[in-house]
């Protein structure tokens, strides 16, 4: 391990990573489009969008233990070949056949692959860097997910709407190709406590292995009161945005889609924002700092309900709604830069693929429940009154967390 941050595994790995997620975000957004195209169905497009994350939170614990146990440059080359490979057979299908059961078989298969590949890269981070760039480091990788996720979607656009699927599959597979030939210039050594290839993976042995990852996270104190707070943040203020900032401006105020498409991008952006400035701060981004800002993303949402009860205008609530929209998520990416580089230091590099992809599952576990409630809660409740009472619960759960249990310790 060099102290150096900008080495060249870690080099290799962001760009490739960058690659792999601008193809997948591409991928999935013209898919989208597709099945809306084929099927003309909302039900059908939201069915598919759903069931197609179940391979993903069943797969992620299995994920983890292969990481552990193998090379973690072979894992992330193989998986961005099969992607490409599968990408080239279930495109076939899709464009000589226009079927919808390639379509979702191939958005299931990417889901199945995301589970060895999530894992994988979080446990490459901290095996290249020291402790004292993890923060940094992982603020640079968030900074690149979410640049992917807004260049992805408006290009994948851009070449659907001119070409059709079949030059947005020609391009990811293309992409997915080139993220695994690069990645054969990683430097990896054979990890000390890593497991040879041709050991059991069988039995008690393997899933003794996903039992020993849950066992760590649960018996860590630190981690273990870091997860539940994540995944109860997750529950509550990320489906406010998701799902409650696009009925408001949509529904509640009946501005055109492209509007919320604006919206929407600058909101991403404060988000990119958020993770740049973690990156900046590095070991600066302390334990009171992350309190004061994890509550602050809480409190920051009460002006929109007090905005509602006074009956603003309504250009002015749509930049009351933006705007405190862009320093929550500002303030959350922050908070999600620290606590990873957090669970990071506190794990044992031979179990970092077991327990980071624990934390995953949990985190993206909650977030659908979130939505889900939210959504239906939102047809019976008045928007003010469901922002007052979630954020009110999250910043209620921030401070039992942080002050009576201390979760993050410097």
């Amino acid at each position: 391990m060099t102290k150096k941050m900008w080495n060249r595994n870690y080099i290799i790995i962001i760009i490739g990573q960058g690659i792999s997620l601008f193809a997948n975000n591409i991928l999935y957004f013209a898919a989208s489009l597709f099945i809306l195209d084929l099927t003309a169905s909302g039900t059908i497009y939201g069915s598919v969008t759903a069931f197609s994350t179940i391979p993903l939170l069943l797969l992620l614990p299995i994920g983890g233990v292969v990481t552990d146990r193998y090379n973690k440059k072979k894992i992330l080359i193989a998986t961005d070949f099969c992607t490409a490979v599968l990408v080239g057979l279930f495109g076939l299908g899709i464009v000589y056949a226009s079927s919808l059961w390639c379509i979702i078989l191939l958005l299931m298969s990417l889901t199945v692959i995301e589970g060895f590949y999530t894992p994988c890269t979080q446990a490459m981070i901290p095996a290249i860097q020291t402790k004292e760039n993890l923060v940094r480091a992982n603020a640079i990788v968030n900074q690149i997910a979410i640049v992917a996720n807004i260049i992805g979607p408006v290009l994948g656009s851009v070449i659907y709407g001119f070409a059709g699927i079949r030059w947005i599959l020609l391009v990811s597979l293309i992409c997915f190709l080139a993220s695994a030939v690069l990645e054969f210039f990683i430097r990896w050594p054979v990890q000390e406590g890593q497991k040879a290839a041709g050991s059991d993976m069988g039995g008690s042995g393997f899933f003794g292995e996903i039992k020993e990852g849950f066992s760590f996270v649960k018996e860590n104190k630190k981690i273990r009161r870091a997860v539940p707070l994540t995944a109860v943040l997750n529950l509550t203020l990320t489906p406010v945005f998701t799902v409650g900032m696009a009925f408001m401006i949509k529904i509640g105020f009946q501005y055109s889609g492209e509007v919320y498409g604006i919206a929407s991008t600058c909101v991403i952006l404060a988000s990119l924002l958020g993770t740049f400035l973690a990156g900046v701060m590095g070991e600066k981004l302390n334990r009171s700092f992350v309190y004061r800002a994890t509550l602050g993303s809480c409190l920051c949402l009460i002006p929109i309900s007090i905005g509602y009860w006074c009956q603003l205008p309504r250009t002015v609530m749509l930049l009351l709604i933006v705007g405190m929209f862009m320093v929550e998520q500002l303030l959350l990416n922050m908070y999600s830069v620290y606590a990873v580089a957090f669970i990071q230091k506190q794990t044992p590099q031979q179990n970092m693929g077991k327990v980071m992809s624990m934390v995953v599952m949990i985190s993206i576990c909650t977030e659908p429940i979130g939505r889900v409630i939210y959504g239906v809660a939102i047809d019976y409740i008045s928007a003010a009154a469901l922002v007052a009472v979630t954020v009110l619960a999250a910043a209620v759960v921030v401070v039992y967390f942080w002050r009576k249990i201390e979760v993050f310790g410097e």
